[in-house]
């Protein structure tokens, strides 16, 4: 009757690629490494013990976590102490990578929502409900309206209420010199004219929509109420300006279009 040790299987290299799904070049490359390394026979064959299983499957899920190989050779011979911490550490790692993954998802969800439907719904209300989808039809299939998109995803509360600010101000500016009888035209006027569009911050504007959405200003009651709330008239005396300050860069006021 052999010994214990006699009676001890073993796995040929073969065997072992096999069972794992490693290739063969791989685990004799971690045994030349000294990763896993198995005994040999008389015929200088590598045989795989339980011992040896055990180490390469402690090695595979260890890789699996994303832990460098050199690192794994380590752990694969520490204290049960040593591992934890590194386990510890590595998950950290991992849950701060999953907040960027759940992030990034989240910004590819609300990107896709504001440029299909025109709504963000982190900050939506009725009314932005409505405009949106007005928006949406009249400007959905343009380039502006993307990169709008794309700006409302990146945009923080700070930036939001700086826009916000910054666009009040500018209104205030335009009311003002509406009171103090600034002529359209002028070097003060094409100023605040440009201020106006730099104010627009969602999209890049061309002097070309600037009057488009001037134009828009005058049409549409609402924001003839908005602005005539500011200094009676100014819906009207903005798109003047607007005119008189695109015919620097060109536009030809009889014939404008949005590009």
């Amino acid at each position: 009757m052999g010994t214990p040790a006699e009676r001890i299987s073993y796995l040929n290299v073969g065997e072992v690629s096999r069972l794992t799904n490693i290739s063969i070049r791989m685990l004799r490359h971690w045994d030349e490494t000294g990763l896993v390394s198995p005994q040999r026979d008389w015929n200088g064959y590598r045989l795989y013990s339980d011992s040896d299983l055990s180490r390469l499957r402690r090695l595979l899920l260890y890789r699996e976590l994303g832990i460098p190989v050199p690192r794994i050779k380590q752990l694969l011979d520490a204290k049960p102490s040593e591992v934890i911490r590194e386990l510890a550490d590595r998950r950290g790692r991992l849950a701060r990578k999953a907040e960027q993954i759940n992030q990034a998802l989240a910004d590819i969800d609300r990107l896709m929502n504001i440029a299909q439907k025109g709504i963000d719904m982190n900050d939506a209300t009725r009314q932005s409900r409505e405009w949106a989808e007005e928006a949406q039809s009249r400007w959905g299939g343009s380039r502006q309206w993307m990169q709008a998109a794309e700006y409302q995803v990146r945009r923080t509360s700070d930036m939001r209420e700086r826009d916000m600010k910054q666009f009040e101000a500018i209104e205030q500016q335009l009311a003002d010199a509406m009171r103090r009888g600034v002529n359209p035209g002028s070097d003060e006027a094409n100023e605040l004219a440009e201020a106006h569009r730099r104010s627009l911050v969602w999209f890049d504007v061309t002097p070309s929509m600037h009057v488009c959405l001037g134009r828009m200003y005058v049409a549409d009651e609402r924001f003839v109420q908005h602005y005539d709330a500011l200094e009676p008239g100014l819906a009207q005396w903005l798109l003047t300006l607007i005119e008189a300050n695109a015919t620097r860069f060109g536009v030809d006021l009889d014939n404008v279009t949005w590009q």
